[in-house]
């Protein structure tokens, strides 16, 4: 896996995606509602991207939207039940070791976060 390495070293992101989104009130996903045209898992995704993270891992329920929705193209691990982000988190652990030495979480539900928020968290961080 591709990693973005700084002084302090590699960091990785994870976007949480397990969410069923029950009170939207619609059967779409609400991760793939759009906000402006785009829906806001891809606003995160893109923000992830443009702040130069290369190794995205997204966790999601079993049901297969998410992977239909924005192809193979990132590595999923599967939530069996979503139990907030703790469970999330456990999930990804349970199925995978991190190869990163440090992590940056992400909920899917953020369409305003930008790359320029991105990357002053991950300054504010290391200093």
């Amino acid at each position: 896996m591709n990693q973005t390495a700084t002084a302090s070293g590699t960091w990785a992101a994870i976007i949480l995606a397990a969410g069923r989104g029950t009170r939207m009130g619609t059967t779409r996903p609400k991760l793939l509602h759009p906000v402006g045209g785009i829906p806001m898992i891809n606003r995160v995704l893109n923000a992830v991207a443009d702040a130069g993270f290369t190794d995205t891992t997204i966790v999601r329920d079993p049901s297969p939207t998410l992977p239909t929705a924005l192809g193979l193209i990132y590595p999923y691990i599967i939530q069996p039940t979503p139990s907030g982000t703790g469970g999330a988190l456990r999930a990804l652990f349970e199925a995978a070791t991190p190869g990163s030495d440090t992590l940056l979480v992400l909920n899917a539900d953020l369409p305003l976060i930008t790359a320029e928020s991105l990357l002053a968290l991950q300054r504010a961080h290391e200093s």
